[in-house]
């Protein structure tokens, strides 16, 4: 007897306990195979959503499936010119990274044709504001206003500054830009 299981011991008790768990599997478990995951384990399992700030339609959630793709769709598509409000890290991280691999796409393109590097410089005009209203809610998440961005003019250590403000735990509880999202009891 070679391979991985070799160190099995054979004994009649455990060939017995396996033949039964073998049929009554399907018993047991039967009600959870046939129905989705959010009906058979129910919504008590997962945090329970919160409101951020008053009569926000923002969730506590991270979006659905993929983050990088749902945090870009999110800050770009859903919150373009949104200044007011809260931005988690991964929200800020996630939109920072999508963009990140699509310019350097679109720059290894254009060296190929012209019309990857117009799209180059099309897509990065049409970032300016989604990125700077991301990079203000991310800095009110962390209890700062959104002029500390302009720190990063400072040459040489303004943008090491607002990266560390950027990547600052939130702040928990309620500050005067709204409920944390992370923290919402504080």
């Amino acid at each position: 007897m070679n391979g991985a299981f070799a160190f099995v011991p054979r004994t009649r008790y455990a060939l017995v306990m396996s033949s039964r768990l073998r049929r009554r599997w399907p018993e047991r478990h039967s009600s959870r195979i046939a129905r989705p995951f959010s009906q058979t384990w129910g919504s008590s399992t997962r945090r329970p959503r919160c409101p951020v700030g008053p009569g926000s339609n923002q969730s506590s959630d991270p979006p659905e499936g993929n983050p990088l793709i749902g945090y870009w769709k999110l800050n770009v598509l859903e919150r373009y010119a949104k200044f007011d409000g809260r931005a988690r890290r991964a929200e800020y991280w996630w939109f920072w990274l999508a963009n990140l691999i699509v310019l350097i796409g679109l720059s290894i393109l254009g060296r190929i044709t012209a019309v990857f590097l117009i799209l180059y410089f099309v897509y990065a005009v049409a970032l300016i504001v989604p990125s700077l209203a991301v990079a203000v809610r991310r800095l009110h998440d962390t209890d700062k206003s959104g002029w500390f961005l302009l720190i990063a003019l400072i040459p040489c250590v303004g943008s090491i500054i607002v990266i560390v403000f950027l990547a600052t735990d939130s702040t928990r509880g309620s500050n005067q830009y709204g409920v944390s999202e992370k923290y919402p009891t504080g």
